[in-house]
């Protein structure tokens, strides 16, 4: 009786493991709202609040920030000199892969980056503005957004 009490158990563990794994706080990293959330904290200059969700350490355009004081002032300078994603749309939010790293660099500091920091779940997404194309890797939620791995842009 045991035996098969177990048996049961072991067999429905996978399946409630799969459909709690692919809950909205698992899924939340791949929707175009989430990337829209943190285009809109870009749009509207928040540095105090994209500091505390840029992720220590942080990979900014094929550099591996590790102090999080760096981000802060990366946000505020940034902003400071005319920074923005007026009129920026997301293009595309797709789960990060193997080759993900490519878009920073192809390099072994990125590889080992996006393999030693950027967990799955996590997502790239694609963000369209006047400038060209900006990147963003995102992981799960540090309270109502993304917290963001890396960013780079513009690119063509």
């Amino acid at each position: 009786m045991i035996k098969k009490n177990l048996l049961r158990f072991f067999g429905v563990l996978p399946v409630a493991l799969m459909i709690f794994s692919s809950c909205a706080s698992a899924n939340f990293v791949y929707r175009e709202s989430t990337a829209r959330k943190v285009v809109d904290l870009v749009s509207g200059k928040d540095s105090e609040t994209l500091s505390l969700i840029s992720r220590n350490p942080f990979l900014l355009d094929g550099e591996i920030i590790l102090m999080s004081g760096d981000m802060e002032l990366f946000w505020e300078k940034a902003f400071a000199a005319g920074f923005g994603f007026p009129g920026g749309t997301v293009e595309s939010v797709i789960p990060v892969d193997g080759e993900t790293f490519r878009i920073f660099g192809d390099t072994m500091d990125i590889q080992v980056f996006f393999r030693k920091y950027v967990p799955a779940p996590s997502s790239l997404a694609k963000v369209s503005t006047g400038d060209g194309y900006y990147w963003f890797v995102f992981s799960e939620r540090e309270g109502k957004y993304p917290k963001i791995l890396a960013f780079k842009g513009a690119t063509g």
